[in-house]
C-alpha cells in the first residue's frame, strides 16, 4: 500500500480488468440496444472501438444478415459493400487545424526557446489534427509528453485505452489515469500470458507515482517527479456528468451501418434481379444450347406451339432502392449538421458568397466552440511538457507565473466564389490590413520556410522587376 489512495485504487482496478473480447456486429448491437447489461467503462470502450474501426474503413465485419437469412448464406451473398460516411463526416467537420495556429510563449526567454525547440522537433500540426478528429470521433482522448533520447515526444491515447479514478469534487479532473492495451501472443517482452494467450498491459499515473503492470502484476512502481498526472485530456464537448465526454462517432457509425446494409441490398438486387434474363422457348432437345453470335438454334415444335427467344425482366425496384439510399445518406449528414456545400462537388449556378457562407454556418459555429476547448487543452499540454523537461534536464526551471502561452487559431478562409475571394483580398490590401507577402505565404505555405522569407522574396522580386533588362 502506498500513501496515495487513488494510486492504490487504480492498481486494484487495473488488476481486475479483463482482456477485451472480440468486437463484432452482435456485441456492438447488444451495447447499443441494452447498455445497462454492461459495465459502463466496458460499454464505452466497445462503442469507441466500434467507431474507430468504422472510421478506419473496417466496416464489412459489421454488416448483419437480413431477417431470417442464414449466416452461411449471408457470407456467400454477392454485392456486399460499404461507404465510409463515418470518416467523411468526422474529417469534414474537423477543420480547426486545417490551417496551422500560431503558438507563442512570452515572459521567459528560457521557456520560450525550449518550447520552440519542442515544437520544431515534433509534427505538432499533424498531432493536433489527429487529436481534433479523434476527439470528435470518440469524445475524449489524452496526449502524454514523454522524454526519449534527449527530446520530448508525444503519444496519443484514444478513449477506449483510458480508465480513471475521478476527483469527487471536480469529476473532470483525474486523480489517477490507467492506460491499458493488449499485447498479442508471441510478441517479445510479454511477461504474462502463456503460449497462444494475449498479455494485458497497463500504465498507472497519478500526480506523484507511476506503475507498470502486466496481467495485473506490478512490474515497476516509482515516483516520477512531474508533480501532476502527465497527460492532457481533450474533449469534444465540455463534460458536466463525469470525466468522459461522449463522442459523435458511435452515432454516426450506427447510421453508417444502416446505410451499408441498404447499399449491400441494392448491390445484391442489381446482381440477382437487375438484368434481363434470356428465355429459350421449346428448343430442339437433341441439340446442346450455345448462345452467341454465329450460333444457330433449332426449334422443333408442333403447329401452334410457341417458340423462339424472349427476354424476361424481373422489374426490380432499383429506382426506389436508390432513392431510399440517397435519403438515408442525406438524413445522416443533416443529423450531424454537415452542410451539403461542404461535401458536394456540384454548386448551384450563380450562388453568391453570402449564400455559400450561410450554408456553412453550422461548421463555423462548431469551430467557435472547439477553439475554446482546444485553447485550454494546448495550454495544459504546454504545462505538462515543461514539467517533463524539468524532470529530465538538470538546470531547466520554470514557474507557473514566469511565462505566458498563447495560441492563435487563424480565421477560416472565407467561403464563396473566386470573385468574392479576390475582392476580399483587394479590400485588405487597399486598406493595408494585410501585406502582399502574407497573401503569398497564405496561398503557398510550402513555398517558404516562414513569413520573413516570403517578405524577403517579395521585395527581391520588386527589385528585380524595377531593374532595366540587360541588353
Amino acid at each position: 500500500m502506498s500513501e496515495d489512495p487513488a494510486f492504490d485504487a487504480a492498481i486494484e482496478m487495473t488488476a481486475a480488468m479483463p482482456v477485451p473480447g472480440p468486437l463484432d456486429a452482435a456485441r456492438v448491437r447488444a451495447v447499443r440496444d441494452d447498455p445497462a447489461l454492461f459495465d459502463p467503462d466496458e460499454a464505452r470502450e466497445i462503442e469507441c472501438r466500434f467507431a474507430l474501426e468504422m472510421y478506419r474503413g473496417r466496416q464489412m465485419r459489421f454488416l448483419s444478415p437480413g431477417a431470417g437469412e442464414p449466416l452461411e448464406e449471408f457470407r456467400r451473398r454477392p454485392g456486399k459493400a460499404f461507404l465510409n460516411l463515418t470518416r467523411l463526416v468526422i474529417d469534414v467537420l474537423s477543420l480547426l487545424y486545417k490551417a496551422p495556429p500560431e503558438r507563442t510563449a512570452t515572459g521567459s526567454r528560457t521557456v520560450a526557446s525550449r518550447l520552440v525547440r519542442v515544437w520544431s522537433e515534433n509534427s505538432m500540426d499533424l498531432l493536433f489534427l489527429a487529436v481534433d478528429r479523434l476527439t470528435r470521433l470518440l469524445g475524449t482522448v489524452a496526449v502524454r509528453p514523454f522524454y526519449e533520447g534527449g527530446r520530448v515526444r508525444y503519444w496519443l491515447y484514444p478513449s477506449h485505452r483510458l480508465r480513471v479514478i475521478e476527483d469527487d469534487s471536480a469529476p473532470w479532473k483525474p486523480r489517477a489515469v490507467v492506460i491499458s492495451w493488449t499485447k498479442p501472443a508471441g510478441r517479445s517482452g510479454a511477461a504474462g500470458g502463456g503460449r497462444g494467450q494475449a498479455a494485458r498491459r497497463a500504465h498507472v499515473w497519478t500526480a506523484q507515482r507511476f506503475a507498470d503492470l502486466t496481467d495485473g502484476v506490478v512490474t515497476d512502481n516509482r515516483a516520477h517527479g512531474y508533480g501532476r498526472v502527465p497527460l492532457t485530456v481533450f474533449r469534444d464537448r465540455w463534460s458536466y456528468e463525469g470525466f468522459f465526454s461522449e463522442g459523435r462517432g458511435a452515432a454516426v457509425a450506427h447510421q453508417n451501418c444502416a446505410v451499408n446494409e441498404k447499399l449491400s441490398d441494392l448491390g445484391y438486387t442489381v446482381k440477382m434481379q437487375g438484368f434481363g434474363v434470356m428465355q429459350v422457348v421449346n428448343p430442339d432437345p437433341r441439340q446442346s444450347l450455345a448462345v452467341g453470335p454465329g450460333n444457330t438454334l433449332v426449334f422443333q415444335v408442333a403447329a401452334g406451339d410457341p417458340y423462339g427467344i424472349e427476354y424476361k425482366s424481373p422489374n426490380a425496384p432499383l429506382e426506389a432502392l436508390i432513392a431510399d439510399l440517397r435519403f438515408s445518406i442525406e438524413e445522416l449528414l443533416r443529423s450531424q449538421r454537415v452542410p451539403e456545400s461542404a461535401i458536394s462537388v456540384n454548386t448551384v449556378a450563380g450562388a453568391s458568397g453570402v449564400a455559400i457562407a450561410a450554408a456553412q454556418s453550422p461548421v463555423i459555429e462548431d469551430r467557435a466552440e472547439r477553439v475554446q476547448l482546444f485553447r485550454e487543452g494546448e495550454t495544459d499540454l504546454v504545462d505538462a511538457t515543461l514539467r517533463v523537461i524539468r524532470a529530465h534536464e538538470p538546470g531547466f526551471e520554470f514557474h507557473d507565473d514566469s511565462y505566458r502561452f498563447r495560441v492563435n487559431f487563424p480565421e477560416p478562409e472565407a467561403s464563396g466564389s473566386a470573385r468574392d475571394r479576390i475582392e476580399r483580398d483587394e479590400f485588405l490590401l487597399r486598406h493595408r490590413l494585410i501585406a502582399p507577402w502574407e497573401l503569398m505565404f497564405r496561398d503557398n505555405p510550402d513555398g517558404f520556410r516562414d513569413l520573413p522569407e516570403a517578405r524577403l522574396l517579395y521585395f527581391r522580386r520588386l527589385r528585380d522587376l524595377a531593374e532595366p533588362p540587360v541588353a
